[in-house]
Formats: C-alpha cells, sequence, structure tokens
C-alpha cells in the first residue's frame, strides 16, 4: 500500500471482499491509518462476505483493523430478505442488459418469474447480475420461459468468461453512437445511463478523443 497523507486532504479508500486482504496488507492498512493522525484523514469504506469476527477468533484477521472497521457497521440483508424485491431487481437488470445488447424488452412468462421469487440466491447480486446477463443473451424470442430460467439456474455457475464480454457491448455501443454524432444528454438516455457515467466510460473505455 502506498498511499501518503497530505497535510489538509482527506481521502477515500475503497475495499471490496476485505476479508481476501493477506495479513501484510492488513498491518500496512492499519498503519496507515494510524500514521494519518491530524495531517490528513483517510475513509476506508470496506465490504465483506464472510464473518470478520470469526476470522479475528481464528486469527486470519487483524482485531485491531476489525475494531477501527467496526466503527460504522451496516449490515445489507440477503436478497432473499425481501422477497417482494426479487422481481424488481431482476427486472431491472433485464432491461440495463437489453440496452447493452441492443436487444428487445424481453418478457417473462408468470412461472419463470415464479422460479426467480423462489429461489435462494446463494450467490447474491453479482449472481443474479450475472443469470439475467446470460438470459439476455441467450433469449432468441423475446420471452424468459421457466424452463430457461431454470436451466440457467441449475445449470453450471456462470462464470464471467462464459457471460459475454459486457464491456466489449458497451465500449462498441458507445463508439457506434458516438460515431453518429449524436448529443451527450441523447447518448445518455438511450443507453439508460446518466451523463456523469458517460463520461466515466468514455473516460474508461479511452475513446474520448473519438468525441466531435
Amino acid at each position: 500500500i502506498s498511499c501518503p497523507v497530505t497535510d489538509g486532504l482527506d481521502y477515500a479508500l475503497y475495499l471490496h471482499q476485505i476479508e481476501y486482504l493477506p495479513q501484510y496488507l492488513q498491518t500496512q492498512l492499519l498503519e496507515l491509518f494510524e500514521s494519518s493522525g491530524d495531517s490528513g484523514h483517510v475513509r476506508l469504506i470496506a465490504t465483506s462476505g464472510a464473518a470478520l469476527s470469526e476470522m479475528v477468533a481464528r486469527g486470519l484477521f487483524l482485531r485491531r483493523l476489525y475494531s477501527t472497521l467496526c466503527l460504522n457497521h451496516i449490515v445489507i440483508p440477503e436478497l432473499t430478505a425481501a422477497r417482494e424485491d426479487l422481481h424488481d431487481a431482476f427486472e431491472k437488470l433485464l432491461a440495463f442488459f437489453c440496452r447493452v445488447y441492443r436487444r428487445e424488452p424481453i418478457r417473462v412468462e408468470d412461472g419463470a418469474w415464479r422460479k426467480i421469487e423462489q429461489y435462494e440466491w446463494c450467490g447474491g447480486y453479482r449472481y443474479m447480475r450475472a443469470i439475467a446477463e446470460q438470459a439476455v443473451i441467450q433469449c432468441r424470442d423475446g420471452v424468459l420461459t421457466r424452463e430457461s430460467i431454470q436451466a440457467l439456474l441449475h445449470g453450471d455457475a456462470p462464470e464471467r468468461a462464459q457471460l459475454g464480454t459486457v464491456d466489449q457491448k458497451i465500449e462498441m455501443q458507445l463508439r457506434q453512437m458516438l460515431q453518429s454524432s449524436g448529443s451527450k444528454d441523447m447518448i445518455a438516455r438511450e443507453m439508460g445511463i446518466s451523463r456523469a457515467t458517460l463520461y466515466r466510460w468514455i473516460k474508461k473505455y479511452q475513446i474520448k478523443d473519438s468525441w466531435n
């Protein structure tokens, strides 16, 4: 970790799945906080899919770092804790990937919705996102049936490499729309994103020079 704290400046550090952080990096992260003192502030936002308290008890996570992280502890419930929201969450993911892959909106049969709402979703939102992407890729007639969603849910867990290349699709779509000389507002509306997200994607895919 190399993150010098400059006088008068604040920093925010986001770490996803901090339970996988090796102990030597846990030590460096803790030293970063303790050495900042009055010269600046470091705000750490971390997520964990594991019970860090159990990892501390087993000697796999530093107790002092755990105590620092737990000053503001937010527990996000499992997807199935609010099953009434599963319909809306999956529907929004389908709409997003339909825009990304330039597909017409998909109609979901009642039997498929029941399957989606009854599924346990042990892999969380990330797994639901992967299933929704795969559903859009495989759907050819514009209808998601109970049989097709069951095959996705109970087949092999979809790996990222098998799900298509959503980043490449976004980049390709952006390049095509930029070449059409459309306005920023029009492009953002058509892709269903904000102007801020549009600018971030242009920078991410290094296609800013293509803008006329």
